[in-house]
């Protein structure tokens, strides 16, 4: 894991936690890209003229939105946002998401797919190779969530070309399950960082 950047060590409850190391390289890359955006540059340029914004300068000087980093995003949303509810249950809302562009492990791994839940913010790293098909995916969503958590009510995720495939849909609708999807800076359907506590990871196979 450690060319993944990612830190093991055991929690007082005796669970397995993970840390992301950020590397310095990925922080540049993430600022060039903020600054080459037109509408984070307004707001990086309104911060640094000490304007009031509802952005602000994290570490390393990344510009960030309600203490999370901007992804500077060039597609129109689709659909209406909807405030998500408020979850009553564990692992009944589950947001879901990609790291990809990560060094390739010895077994090829080459991303993560990080799956929360809403209420505790338990959180999955599922090592995963970019290239995995959708019903790879979807074997491996019922081998490491379903098996162990149930369906899930609802799942919030990014617009992914995965996500969006014609097999998804069908594959969560055969389950039960409601799909919503995240667009920049609106936090209706954010589903929050994962906390610190209650991490699992799922070992490199």
């Amino acid at each position: 894991m450690k060319s993944l950047g990612v830190q093991l060590r055991n929690g007082e409850d005796g669970s397995l936690l993970a840390n992301f190391i950020v590397r310095p390289s990925l922080l540049n890359q993430i600022k060039d890209i903020q600054r080459s955006d037109d509408e984070l540059r307004k707001e990086i340029q309104k911060l640094t003229d000490g304007g009031v914004s509802e952005f602000r300068f994290g570490e390393d000087n990344v510009l960030m939105f309600r203490d999370r980093q901007v992804k500077a995003e060039h597609q129109r949303p689709a659909g209406t946002l909807q405030s998500l509810p408020v979850p009553e249950w564990k692992w009944e809302h589950v947001t879901m998401d990609f790291v990809l562009g990560l060094p390739r492990t010895q077994r090829g791994k080459d991303a993560i797919w990080v799956i929360v839940d809403r209420l505790t913010k338990s959180t999955h790293f599922l090592a995963v190779h970019s290239t995995y098909s959708i019903e790879k995916l979807a074997q491996l969503y019922i081998n490491e969530i379903v098996r162990l958590h149930g369906v899930p009510v609802s799942i919030v995720s990014d617009r992914d070309p995965r996500f969006n495939s014609r097999f998804w849909p069908k594959f969560q609708e055969a389950l039960g399950t409601k799909l919503k999807f995240s667009t920049a800076f609106h936090p209706q359907t954010d589903g929050g960082e994962p906390s610190g506590k209650g991490k699992k990871v799922v070992p490199d196979e």
